[in-house]
């Protein structure tokens, strides 16, 4: 855990920067990086992107636009989701993100989804890695903001909970990290995405979390046995016992 003088570096330090466009999504893709479902659509909000086998959104990004990232009202509204309702906090709240969205796609009744994540954080860097799938939240590694210690005599510090490395940034999950979810009868939705969280008590620079996802598989459920196969079953079961009782016999 590093810890850093009030008094010093931090009165420099500025806000959040500000997100660039309006309205989401800015780039939709021809395609679709999970097979073995059935139909869906790939777009993205911020500095985010799709190809045919990953997802990919970072956060905050350097320029407005499609390669920058979006205020977290523009974020929710592309995302059908309050994300500002889930992370903020007494002491931290939701500040700009990215995302990708992959809808309107079906797979066979009872069949799951796999992917593998990794992530990033530049050093010192807060906020969070998530998905949605149909409307549920999961958050895949987050990073608490900076957080004001009580003065002593005069005397502040500022703890740093997150990525706290020596190196330029810190890895998270590698690529081997691996996320398996139910998906549900009929039309599916999936997002990804990075969103920064910013201290309510100390002003900071917005430091970049990062998210690839890849290695989409499905998985059907288990072959449920046919009536006539439990038919034939449960006559060979009843044939052993009859069998079995005549050699007692």
């Amino acid at each position: 855990m590093q810890k850093f003088s009030l008094l010093g570096t931090f009165f420099v330090l500025a806000a959040s920067a500000l997100a660039g466009v309006s309205s989401c999504p800015d780039t939709t893709y021809v395609v679709f990086p999970i097979s073995g479902v059935t139909g869906g659509s790939a777009s993205s909000c911020g500095n985010a992107s799709v190809d045919a086998s990953s997802a990919f959104a970072a956060t905050p990004g350097n320029v407005p636009g499609p390669f920058g990232s979006v205020g977290v009202d523009v974020l929710a509204s592309f995302l059908s989701y309050d994300l500002s309702g889930y992370f903020d906090s007494e002491v931290a709240l939701a500040g700009e993100g990215s995302a990708v969205l992959l809808s309107g796609f079906t797979a066979p009744a009872g069949s799951s989804l796999s992917f593998n994540w990794s992530g990033a954080f530049e050093e010192g860097a807060t906020g969070a890695l998530f998905y949605i799938l149909n409307g549920e939240l999961g958050v895949l590694e987050a990073r608490s903001p900076v957080t004001l210690i009580p003065c002593f005599d005069e005397a502040c510090v500022i703890d740093f909970l997150p990525c706290a490395s020596s190196e330029e940034v810190c890895l998270l999950g590698s690529p081997s990290n691996q996320v398996t979810l139910n998906l549900a009868e009929g039309t599916n939705t999936l997002s990804f995405g990075a969103v920064v969280l910013n201290s309510k008590l100390v002003s900071a620079i917005t430091l970049d979390p990062s998210i690839t996802v890849n290695n989409f598989a499905v998985s059907a459920a288990s072959d449920v046995p046919e009536p006539a196969t439990l038919a034939l079953t449960g006559v060979a079961l009843l044939g052993l016992a009859a069998w079995g009782r005549r050699r007692r016999a």
